[in-house]
């Protein structure tokens, strides 16, 4: 799995390759399917999830046509208030796979 460390100047160093990369370059990590994991340089926490939503944000920025509507985004929003969450992602998990 490619180690990416991100730094407080909110740039992302691959430790694989020693240079920094662009969100569209972990984009094409994504397409490519290869295996990363972000996480924050000082903390060592995980920031794999908000990389990937920040891509997905900028995506739409860029006119791509939005998978995420909002109606789909209030219903993500109270399905954590439910005690169906935990039940909730796996189920994505295993739609995805179809």
């Amino acid at each position: 799995m490619k180690l990416l460390k991100k730094y407080t100047n909110r740039r992302i160093y691959d430790t694989d390759a020693s240079k920094f990369v662009r969100l569209s370059d972990i984009r094409q990590m994504v397409l490519e399917r290869a295996a990363f994991q972000v996480v924050d340089e000082k903390s060592g926490k995980d920031l794999t999830r908000s990389i990937l939503m920040q891509i997905i944000t900028e995506l739409e920025s860029e006119g791509h046509e939005s998978l995420l509507t909002n109606r789909v985004l209030e219903e993500l929003i109270r399905f954590f208030d439910d005690k169906l969450v935990s039940m909730m992602s796996p189920y994505l998990d295993l739609s995805r796979s179809s």
